[in-house]
């Protein structure tokens, strides 16, 4: 029961910290507006309206596979569906690398053993290293950083297994203490 109560704030935890990272990012009223417009399809929401709604182009198409890593046909550390997305989404290099940084650093701390002590260090530096790239670039027009970085890691985190393991991954770090990195981290 202990440990259901702890995935359970956990989980509160990863889910908040976007929110108030996009709160901190600014916006304006007319994003407001554009939200409340937009239909949001709730974590328990039927099947056949996510599938509609995949189709007509409103939501990427995800793996929803049972697999913590899903698909990664070409080898480049970024789930297939993830890249598709990125592509379709972002045209300006800059902006693309980015999110795919993000998203191959986000993978890597999904995918790798939280007991591991090097794995997990080098990733939690991989992660801080790309949304620090994120935001580096966030003055670049149609560009949200907040908004990429927390679109990215719900994609990434998008089935029960790969939340689970994200949070296993959090979990291990619990204690540590990450600074900023300096200068460029842009790969």
């Amino acid at each position: 029961m202990k440990f259901k109560r702890n995935l359970i704030a956990k989980a509160c935890l990863v889910w908040s910290i976007p929110i108030f990272v996009a709160a901190c990012g600014g916006g304006s009223d007319s994003d407001v507006a554009n939200n409340a417009n937009s239909s949001p399809v709730s974590p328990g929401g039927n099947p056949q309206t996510v599938a509609d709604l995949e189709n007509q182009g409103l939501i990427p198409v995800l793996d929803r596979s049972a697999t913590v890593a899903g698909p990664d046909e070409n080898g480049d550390g970024i789930r297939d569906d993830i890249g598709r997305y990125i592509d379709s989404r972002f045209t300006d290099p800059t902006q693309k690398n980015a999110a795919a940084q993000l998203s191959k650093a986000i993978q890597n701390s999904i995918v790798l053993d939280p007991t591991d002590l090097d794995a997990l260090n080098q990733s939690r530096l991989e992660i801080s290293q790309a949304v620090s790239c994120v935001f580096s670039i966030a003055a670049q027009p149609s560009f949200n950083a907040a908004e990429v970085v927390e679109t990215i890691e719900a994609l990434s985190t998008n089935t029960k297994e790969r939340l689970i393991a994200y949070l296993a991954f959090n979990d291990a770090l619990q204690g540590s203490v990450t600074t900023s990195p300096n200068g460029s981290t842009c790969q």
